[in-house]
C-alpha cells in the first residue's frame, strides 16, 4: 500500500496518476471509516474511551502506520519477532513482536477507562 501511495502521489498532475490517487484516497477513506467504527464499538464493549486530546481517527491512523511499517520490516529484519516479555500469568514469559509492543503502547496512550460505562458502574 505504501509503495502504491508513493507512486500515485509522486506523479500527480497526469490524468492516469490523478485517477490512481483519487481511487487510493477513496479506498483509504472507506477503510478509515470502518476502522473508526470498529474502534468505537470495541471501546463501548470494553468500557474504554479515547484519552483527550486524542481522537479515534488518530488512533486508527497510528495503528495503520504501525502495521504497514512492521509488515515492511518483517520482510527485511530478523529482530521484529521473538521478543520475550514477562506478561503471562504470574509473570510467565510470552512471545511478542514489535507490532504487539507498539499496539500495546498505542492503546495505553490513546485509551482510558470510561467511568460512565454502564457495565462498569457500581451496583
Amino acid at each position: 500500500m505504501i509503495g502504491v501511495w508513493a507512486l500515485a502521489s509522486g506523479a500527480r498532475g497526469t490524468g492516469t496518476s490523478d485517477e490512481i490517487y483519487e481511487a487510493m484516497r477513496a479506498g483509504h477513506a472507506a477503510v478509515e471509516a470502518r476502522s473508526v467504527a470498529a474502534a468505537d464499538a470495541m471501546m463501548g464493549l470494553l468500557g474504554l474511551r479515547i484519552r483527550p486530546p486524542f481522537h479515534v481517527r488518530q488512533f486508527c491512523a497510528a495503528c495503520t502506520a504501525l502495521v504497514e511499517g512492521c509488515a515492511l520490516r518483517d520482510r527485511a529484519e530478523a529482530g521484529i519477532r521473538g521478543i520475550v516479555l514477562p506478561t503471562g500469568p504470574d509473570g510467565a514469559d510470552q512471545d511478542w513482536t514489535l507490532l504487539g509492543v507498539g499496539m500495546d503502547a498505542l492503546a495505553d496512550q490513546f485509551f482510558e477507562i470510561d467511568p460512565d460505562w454502564p457495565a462498569g458502574a457500581p451496583s
